[in-house]
């Protein structure tokens, strides 16, 4: 790792170049690194060589690990960074030490040697009942807020989507037949479809007509007939909220996150609907199975619940193997007396010229 922190002059490196974003964008593991991507990762750069020159140090290892346990641990007075931030920093700073590597074996080895060292700090937060609504919050939300409010909580709701997929959603890409199905950009700039009720379709283009005497292209414009905005989206979530489910300033809780109806959702497509954790995750557009497992497994887990249900499967599985879904326990009985009711199944026989009887095997 020490040969790529010289130049070929042999030299030490005390600041990292910048990204040229003046190209193209190339692609990483089969996805695009746009050019915005590029200036986030020089911002980082920037930053990691403030960091250098203000301690006097070089481009080194131990400076790299330094350097995050710093955005970590930043001391007093600073408030240490989010996960997102020095998981940016991250991937901006190792991007650029493997260019240096270029494709050295040795130094790409080493390089993310280095780095599996640097704890971000991410961890996935099991989404709890604090961290959903409710339906019956949900109904409210929708039913008793602006008509613009609640066509734009219609959507988060029923589609699941993140807020990127929400404001990047276009009426091109929307295919109206009985339910509206919409292809969004998902993360990595993945496709995914996700589905609303033809009301809800409808009343988004009714209360946002977007700007008056130009054509619409998203789905929800502003009234310049412009893409929305996080926080524009943000403050009427808020005052929807606080309006409707807290009009007591005394119960305001904290701020609404866009992404709470999207845990909902899948928190009652889990719970209350009977869906596969897989058949959610397929939903949510979530690159693995295990991410979807991570967030709501644990909140949809009723131990008593599940024990009254399979029970229930035992003494009555007909409406099981009907449905999929188990049926609300009923009263007590003993299981033996259910298998001394149960009809025993019968199977085709076919009778021989000499009498005797011979069980016909189904064909394979």
């Amino acid at each position: 790792m020490n040969a790529i922190l010289s130049k070929k002059d042999g030299q030490e490196i005390k600041q990292l170049e910048l990204f040229d974003t003046n190209h193209k964008p190339v692609k990483k593991n089969k996805t695009a690194i746009s050019v915005n991507t590029f200036r986030n990762y020089n911002n980082q750069l920037e930053y990691f060589n403030k960091w250098l020159r203000d301690n006097n140090e070089i481009v080194s290892p131990e400076n790299v690990l330094k350097y995050f346990n710093y955005l970590q641990n930043p001391g007093r007075g600073n408030s240490a960074k989010l996960p997102g931030s020095i998981n940016l920093a991250k991937s901006a700073i190792k991007r650029k030490l493997k260019d240096m590597a270029g494709t050295n074996p040795a130094l790409l080895w080493g390089t993310e040697k280095v780095f599996e060292q640097v704890q971000t700090g991410t961890k996935i937060k099991a989404i709890g009942p604090d961290d959903i609504f409710t339906i019956e919050q949900i109904k409210k939300l929708v039913n008793e807020s602006e008509p613009a409010t609640g066509a734009l909580i219609e959507m988060l709701y029923h589609g699941a989507v993140r807020v990127n997929e929400l404001i990047t959603a276009t009426l091109k890409n929307c295919k109206v037949n009985g339910n509206t199905k919409i292809t969004v950009i998902g993360k990595g700039n993945k496709q995914r479809e996700i589905a609303i009720p033809a009301d809800t379709y409808k009343r988004i283009n009714k209360f946002w007509p977007g700007k008056p005497g130009q054509k619409k292209i998203y789905l929800f414009e502003n009234y310049r007939g412009g893409k929305l905005d996080q926080g524009g989206i943000f403050r009427r979530l808020q005052k929807a909220c606080q309006t409707v489910l807290f009009p007591d300033l005394s119960l305001r809780k904290q701020p609404i996150s866009a992404h709470k109806f999207r845990h909902s959702q899948a928190t009652h497509l889990l719970k209350f609907q009977g869906w596969t954790l897989k058949a959610v995750s397929l939903y949510l557009g979530h690159a693995n199975i295990q991410t979807t497992a991570e967030y709501y497994d644990h909140s949809v887990i009723d131990l008593d619940q599940m024990l009254s249900k399979s029970i229930q499967m035992l003494r009555d599985p007909a409406p099981i193997l009907a449905t999929g879904r188990h049926p609300e326990p009923a009263e007590e009985k003993p299981l033996l007396d259910y298998l001394d009711k149960t009809e025993k199944p019968s199977f085709p026989f076919y009778t021989r010229p000499d009498g005797t009887k011979t069980l016909i095997r189904p064909k394979k």
